[in-house]
Formats: C-alpha cells, structure tokens, sequence
C-alpha cells in the first residue's frame, strides 16, 4: 500500500518519526510512506487552491514550491491513502493571547467576557473552510483520506503565563471535538493523539517537546503517530 501525508509545519515530527521507524524498528513490507509539507496553518486560513473538478490546483506560492495539485497526477505518483495533518490544529487559537486575555470559554470570570460554544464553533469551522473544501473536494474525487491529530498544547508555552492553563486545554479539546465531528460527519477516518502522549490535564508530555519550540513534537512523537498511522493502513488490508 502506498500513502502519502501531506500538511502544515506538525508534518514535519511524522517525516522524522517515519524515517526513525524505517531505520530502527521492523516496518512492514507492504506499507509505503511519503510525508511531505503542504504550508502552514497561517497559510491554510486563506484560499490556497483552485477546484479544477478533478483536482485542486495550489495557488499560494509557499505551498505550490511543495505540492502543486492534490490528487497527484498519475504522471506524478499514485497513492493509495492520502493522510492530511492540518484540520486538527488548534494551536492558531489557543496562541492568541490577547483574545484570552479578555475573553473566556467559562461564564463568570472576572472582568472577560464570556464566550459562547456556538460562537466558538462558528470561528473553528471558519479557520478551517479551505482544509474542509480540499477534504470535500478529495473526497468528491474518490480518494481516501484520513486526519491526523496535531500535537496538545506543552505546559511550557509562553501563553500559559499569562492565561488560564484551563482555558488553553479547553480550547484545544473544544476546537479539535468540533473538527473530529464534522470529520465524522464525511466518513473521514481520524488519527488521533494516544493517551500515553499527554497528562492528566491535558498537555503533551515535556519528553516530546522540540527544543526551543513551544508547539511542535519531536521524532519520539513522529514514531508513535507513525506506528498509530500503520495500524490504520494495515486494518484497510
């Protein structure tokens, strides 16, 4: 079987872990990887492809130096899975500290302003309308797609001096709840984070944390979403 993934900057921890795992670790004969960068969240909010019918045409320079249309032409690759890592980001959300510096997700805090769940969800399925059109649109063309779950937030994210560690967590469950819904609603297969990567709270664990990065995850994150990712193309068999 042949897959490719394809996403913003979290791609990057799966195209480390699966080089990691193919070097290291017994990875299964049958199954072909290649993870690759579309752009970045902040690019993904915006137009960046053109429905041509059959596929879409990427418009937006940064993502176009990747990836110029999705399906590929045949002449390009064929693919059997297609794995996006994009629509489960709440990471652009959570980080606006001024929005949470006076508004909140919790009725009756002092001196913010409370925010509702339908308002929530009306500013999450918004950041995410082009990534839903393009699922829409491969999806319209038979291909098979799957989501992977972006990292958690880390406790040690600067946001967190200044906001509620609650409303962060909140956030992140919130957005990513709204997305795997409508996920669901067009039959698209979810990976999500597992368990053992993240604490009681809610944050990942500091073990997959980069460096000197308050949002990505490290090749320790990329193999376990790797090994997550193979068990769902080896149960497609």
């Amino acid at each position: 079987m042949n897959t490719v993934i394809f996403g913003d900057s979290h791609a990057a921890a799966l195209k480390v872990g699966s080089d990691v795992f193919k070097c290291n670790e017994g990875w299964p004969q049958d199954q072909r990887i290649t993870v690759t960068r579309l752009g970045s969240a902040d690019t993904m909010i915006r137009p960046y492809f053109i429905d041509q019918g059959e596929y879409a045409e990427i418009t937006h320079q940064e993502q176009a130096l990747c990836i110029k249309r999705l399906p590929f032409a045949e002449t390009e690759a064929s693919y059997d899975y297609y794995g996006f890592c994009g629509s489960l980001n709440a990471g652009r959300l959570w980080r606006k500290v001024n929005n949470w510096l006076n508004f909140s997700p919790f009725a009756g805090q002092a001196n913010l302003a409370p925010v509702s769940t339908g308002l929530l969800k009306q500013v999450i399925l918004e950041e995410q309308r082009y990534n839903r059109q393009l699922i829409e649109l491969l999806k319209r063309v038979g291909v098979k797609v799957f989501v992977i779950e972006a990292p958690k937030p880390y406790k040690h994210h600067p946001v967190l001096s200044e906001v509620n560690p609650d409303v962060i967590v909140y956030i992140d469950h919130f957005y990513k709840t709204v997305m795997k819904d409508w996920l669901v609603s067009q039959d698209i297969p979810i990976i999500s984070i597992p368990r053992q990567c993240y604490d009681s709270d809610g944050f990942m664990l500091d073990k997959f944390k980069v460096e000197q990065d308050g949002i990505h995850a490290n090749k320790k994150f990329g193999v376990i979403m790797i090994k997550e990712i193979l068990k769902f193309l080896q149960a497609q068999n």
